[in-house]
């Protein structure tokens, strides 16, 4: 069943932590504002992400959807693995308690 917070257990004596699906939603859009730096620096060109980041929440595993449209030419594998690595180094900065799963969903233009 889906929700809309992870509960952090045993964060201390005094009860859980739990943290809302915004505050997911607001790394996530932290995260893919620093993808999208990254490829402005390297000087990608025919890489457009979707600026929405979808998140759920299941079984206290937060799980991030990226949209993703590439040129032909451009390298899926890499696209994909550049992605979720940026990703998991913001997420994992300040998450680094919450267990989450990054999918890339890549269109060829």
């Amino acid at each position: 069943m889906a929700t809309n917070y992870v509960q952090l257990n045993k964060f201390n004596s005094n009860g859980a932590l739990c943290l809302s699906r915004n505050v997911f939603i607001s790394l996530g859009l932290l995260a893919l504002d620093n993808v999208k730096e990254v490829i402005k620096r390297t000087d990608k060109k025919g890489i457009k992400l979707n600026d929405e980041v979808n998140v759920t929440i299941k079984d206290d595993v937060v799980k991030y959807y990226f949209d993703v449209e590439i040129d032909k030419g451009i390298s899926e594998a890499r696209v994909k693995e550049s992605i979720i690595d940026i990703v998991t180094t913001n997420l994992i900065l300040v998450l680094d308690s919450v267990p989450f799963e990054i999918k890339t969903k890549i269109r060829k233009k």
